[in-house]
C-alpha cells in the first residue's frame, strides 16, 4: 500500500483533505500532521512513499522540509500544495520538489498528480535506482526540444 504524508499547519485543511481523499484510504495509508518537526518524526517511525506539504508554515516551512526529506530519503515523491507562489520561496522549490500544485486544488487532481508520480515511480523497481533518480536536481533539456524551442522563438542564441 503507498504510503501518503500530508502536512499543513491549518487543522481546516488537513481535516479537508482527509474527507475529500476518503476514497484512496484503500489503497494509500494517509497521515496527516500539522508541522514539519512532526513530519520528519513520521518518517523517523517508517518512511513514507509520498509528501504532499503546504509552503507556508511557521518554524520550518515546506521548502525546508523538502529539503530534508529529500536528503535523508531521496527515493520519496515530494509534492507542494500551496496557496502562495512567491518568486523567491518557488525558487527555493526547484531542486526539491516534483511538483507543484495550486490551492485550491480538487482531490480527483491531487489523486491524479499523486498517481502519475508512483507510475513513473513504479518504473524504477530497485529502492537504489529509485534514490538516485530523487537525488538529481535538475534533468538536461533534450537537443530537439531545445532546437524546437529555438525554433520556435526564431532566434539562433535563444
Amino acid at each position: 500500500m503507498t504510503r501518503v504524508l500530508f502536512t499543513d499547519d491549518e487543522a481546516p485543511v488537513l481535516d479537508g483533505l482527509r474527507t475529500r481523499l476518503y476514497r484512496q484510504s484503500g489503497k494509500w495509508t494517509m497521515v496527516f500532521v500539522e508541522s514539519g518537526t512532526r513530519a520528519l518524526t513520521e518518517f523517523e517511525r517508517e518512511p513514507f512513499d509520498v509528501i504532499v506539504t503546504d509552503m507556508r508554515m511557521p518554524g520550518m516551512d515546506g521548502a525546508e522540509l523538502l529539503e530534508r526529506v529529500s536528503e535523508r530519503w531521496p527515493q520519496t515523491i515530494r509534492i507542494v500544495l500551496s496557496g502562495y507562489a512567491e518568486p523567491q520561496q518557488a525558487l527555493r522549490l526547484v531542486p526539491v520538489a516534483h511538483q507543484y500544485l495550486s490551492k485550491p486544488c480538487d482531490a480527483k487532481r491531487l489523486v491524479s498528480a499523486i498517481e502519475r508520480c508512483m507510475q513513473l515511480h513504479s518504473l524504477l523497481p530497485h529502492p537504489n535506482l529509485r534514490a538516485l533518480a530523487g537525488r538529481v536536481r535538475m534533468l538536461p533539456v533534450m537537443p530537439r526540444v531545445y532546437a524546437s524551442l529555438r525554433d520556435l522563438l526564431g532566434h539562433d542564441d535563444a
